[in-house]
């Protein structure tokens, strides 16, 4: 929605609808929770309440997860996109029987079977600090002229969704927001996350800190542009409201449910 206009009638049915979204979103995951104490469930919670901004229920969701000692972060950063690390909260499972991981198809060179789609841009490789080990989980090819990621180098590797490290910052930046210590402080568990990263620990935070935190830590795995669109922030020159940040819904779909409207733009 564009806040620089009045509100009209479709912008109210289009709150209403996204608001209703995310009610269902949350009914079925706290069902999930209460039900079956599924920890994947409440790991998601923390993910759609942040980005609602409901940093309390956010926070504790998060801190739920790392409270309950199922899961711990990997020593080593690259042991977190392996098979069946302590790390994973969930995962999409991949076989060489049921297909191949598409992250590693998009993502990943052609020495790694993929097609080298996503080029790491060199502005992006300069955010690390210089002794940033995410820093250098970067892979070259063609002469040392192009940029990919490793997280998805494992052709039949599983795709990680939801990670431990995670939690961390999502408990951080609501606490920070909100000016509370529950679980820990946000320096403490920026600290940890900057710890595996081989990364001396920092004395004092802010809120811009702390996301760039969560830009490094979760790089190429979805999270950025919920991110930029949650924060208001910007792509390059675009804005976080434009239309072209929004994907088009497939004319297939249109044609199967004739109540669908296509998004603006296209």
């Amino acid at each position: 929605l564009n806040p620089t206009r009045s509100v009209t009638d479709e912008d109210y049915k289009a709150r209403n609808s996204v608001a209703e979204v995310y009610a269902q979103i949350i009914d079925d995951l706290t069902k999930a929770e209460q039900l079956a104490k599924y920890p994947p469930a409440i790991a998601l919670l923390a993910r759609v309440y942040l980005m609602q901004g409901n940093n309390a229920s956010a926070r504790d969701a998060a801190n739920r997860v790392i409270a309950s000692g199922l899961f711990e972060l990997e020593t080593d950063f690259a042991n977190a996109f392996v098979d069946d690390n302590a790390e994973s909260i969930f995962s999409i499972v991949v076989t060489d029987q049921d297909g191949a991981n598409d992250m590693n198809t998009y993502y990943a060179s052609a020495l790694n079977q993929g097609r080298g789609d996503i080029r790491v841009q060199t502005k992006h490789l300069a955010l690390y600090e210089a002794n940033d080990i995410r820093g250098k989980f970067f892979n070259t090819s063609n002469a040392g002229s192009r940029t990919f990621t490793s997280k998805f180098n494992d052709r039949f590797g599983d795709v990680p969704v939801l990670r431990l490290a995670e939690m961390y910052l999502i408990r951080a930046e609501a606490n920070f927001r909100l000016g509370t210590t529950v679980g820990a402080t946000p320096l403490a568990d920026i600290n940890m996350i900057r710890a595996r990263a081989g990364l001396a620990p920092v004395a004092s935070l802010t809120l811009a800190a702390i996301l760039k935190e969560r830009k490094l830590e979760l790089a190429f795995e979805g999270q950025q542009i919920h991110d930029i669109k949650r924060t208001k922030g910007t792509v390059g020159t675009t804005v976080f409201s434009a239309n072209n940040l929004v994907l088009p819904i497939p004319q297939r779909e249109i044609d199967t449910n004739k109540k669908l409207v296509q998004n603006p733009g296209y």
